[in-house]
């Protein structure tokens, strides 16, 4: 009844619905369409920056279906693909907020001075991610994320003022290194471990890029 409403105010209107609903089809697919010299993260979904008419050089395609259920991210060079930065039906960073994940599972199936490995399981308990996790002097010092597939998909890195970093905390990168979102933390003194978080930021400005960025 409601989808008759909607047609019916279109033709007292004077408009064919359509001409209407291909039109906003065909302006969607140009948008999508369009690549870009660079990109942000803002609220864990890709910003494209500074677009392109003709592709020359490394530029970046942003695809999603039109309620931005998932996005992929893609990079060229000279117009040729090159290959796929980010797929949300992998790894959503929308999903990635503490209330998103309260039902995910850590499994840890290989743990050493050096390195530990775990699997997460989602609430249905299907295998979604594996994590690696590498350690510097006693302290997690960068966690990569794989699909199940064994796919690249995100690395977050941990920043420690015990070992000279600027801030305690962590950033999560695309793996394009480009920054995603990042959590500064107060330590606690007696443990060193992260105790208070003071500062999440999901929308990244590349203003001050040397806040972000990586190191190895």
């Amino acid at each position: 009844m409601q989808f008759r409403t909607i047609i019916k105010e279109f033709h007292n209107l004077g408009v064919n619905p359509k001409n209407t609903v291909k039109n906003i089809r065909v302006s969607a697919s140009l948008n999508y369409m369009k690549q870009y010299r660079d990109y942000l993260w803002k609220e864990g979904v890709p910003c494209g920056l500074q677009a392109v008419e003709e592709s020359s050089g490394k530029t970046y395609k942003i695809v999603a279906d039109p309620y931005r259920k998932w996005i992929s991210l893609e990079e060229y060079t000279n117009g040729d693909f090159n290959r796929i930065l980010y797929d949300s039906s992998l790894l959503d960073f929308r999903k990635l907020k503490p209330a998103a994940h309260t039902a995910w599972q850590k499994v840890t199936l290989k743990e050493t001075s050096q390195e530990t490995v775990s699997l997460i399981r989602d609430h249905n308990d299907r295998v979604i991610l594996f994590e690696y996790y590498q350690f510097e002097q006693g302290y997690c010092r960068i966690c990569r994320v794989n699909s199940p597939h064994g796919y690249p998909l995100s690395c977050q890195k941990i920043f420690r003022k015990e070992l000279g970093d600027s801030f305690d905390g962590v950033i999560l990168y695309d793996i394009n290194e480009h920054p995603v979102m990042r959590k500064i933390y107060k330590t606690n003194s007696v443990s060193e471990e992260f105790a208070e978080l003071i500062e999440e930021n999901w929308n990244i400005s590349l203003s001050n890029p040397s806040l972000f960025k990586a190191e190895d």
